[in-house]
């Protein structure tokens, strides 16, 4: 391996970390010429190691190479360059307050820049949504986009409803708990749908909820009602 970014120590693997005297890189004559050979602290496994980590208030890198095998200078660039894309995406973050739980790369499935994410924010808000209730994003299926759009035109198409018995349970507060852990569970569940955000190659966004919560009505005495008032109610509560 060439290059290994060890962000946070997070890299375990033993054959990507740093193994002093194991190195397999060519040493270049015309290094060597000007410095002293290497020793067990210089010899590296990968040509370039980086190592980030926080340090109070700062992120610390930490560059190790082998001298004999690659240019101080070449480091020296490399390291500037890393600054000028830190100080870019820190720019980035200036310019995008309303969205700094986000970043484009926290949603590999879409490609999105800054303006989509802060677009998106602001339909969510709308709709009561923060950014920091967001758990994922990406783009919906296409089999999704033609049930929504034909919902959307008729409201009755493709909604089913369900009534039936459940016993053996005489807690509904068991019940309830033992649905929020099923929706906690399935991200589906949790699911919401901008069907009008599109952008080249993608019609419509899945937004999916850390949490959802679940609208829960309790009939006291079912068995008080009539067939007619059984039938209201549902129109009521599930239509």
């Amino acid at each position: 391996m060439g290059v290994v970014f060890n962000y946070l120590g997070k890299t375990t693997d033993q054959s990507t970390l740093t193994l002093h005297g194991q190195a397999p890189w060519t040493m270049r004559p015309d290094l060597v010429q000007g410095l002293p050979v290497c020793d067990e602290s210089e010899c590296r496994p990968q040509l370039l190691e980086v190592l980030a980590y926080q340090q109070d208030d700062t992120v610390q890198f930490d560059l190790l190479y082998c001298p004999q095998v690659m240019p101080s200078a070449t480091i020296t660039a490399l390291t500037q360059e890393l600054q000028q894309v830190l100080h870019g995406m820190l720019d980035e973050y200036a310019h995008h307050e309303e969205t700094l739980y986000w970043a484009p790369s926290d949603f590999p499935l879409l490609d999105v820049t800054w303006d989509d994410l802060d677009a998106i924010g602001h339909e969510l808000a709308q709709q009561g949504i923060s950014p920091a209730s967001v758990e994922d994003l990406y783009p919906m299926l296409p089999t999704q986009q033609g049930l929504l759009t034909a919902t959307a035109k008729d409201p009755s198409q493709y909604t089913v409803q369900s009534a039936f018995t459940v016993q053996g349970i005489s807690d509904p507060d068991q019940l309830q708990m033992a649905f929020r852990r099923v929706v906690a569970q399935h991200t589906i569940l949790r699911t919401r749908f901008l069907l009008h955000w599109t952008r080249p190659g993608v019609t419509g966004l899945q937004v999916v909820l850390r949490s959802n919560d679940i609208e829960w009505h309790l009939v006291d005495d079912w068995a008080a009602l009539s067939a007619q008032s059984e039938d209201e109610y549902m129109q009521q509560n599930y239509a």
